[in-house]
């Protein structure tokens, strides 16, 4: 794995997993803590409270929907499937 040209912006933790996307574009996929005040549309759907799998790129951050086991460290086929239906963060 290479190292990718831009730091994590959610609070990590668990270490930080470089994928690329079927289109070429980089991201880091990690655990991230969610903020003190998150919105309702993402607490059902984390099977740990006030954990989110979360996905940088150079310009954009995305939040799965749901947190396999394993995560961060799934097979690529796996990651492009969280990151098509992941939703999109602010900062």
């Amino acid at each position: 794995m290479q190292a990718a040209q831009f730091d994590p912006r959610g609070a990590v933790l668990s270490d930080t997993v470089t994928f690329t996307d079927r289109e070429g574009d980089r991201w880091l996929v990690y655990l991230a803590g969610l903020p003190q005040s998150p919105g309702r549309w993402l607490w059902p759907r984390t099977r740990l409270p006030g954990r989110v799998l979360r996905f940088d790129s150079a310009v954009e951050s995305r939040a799965a929907q749901t947190r396999p086991a394993g995560a961060p460290y799934l097979q690529d086929e796996q990651l492009q499937e969280l990151l098509d239906h992941a939703r999109p963060m602010a900062g």
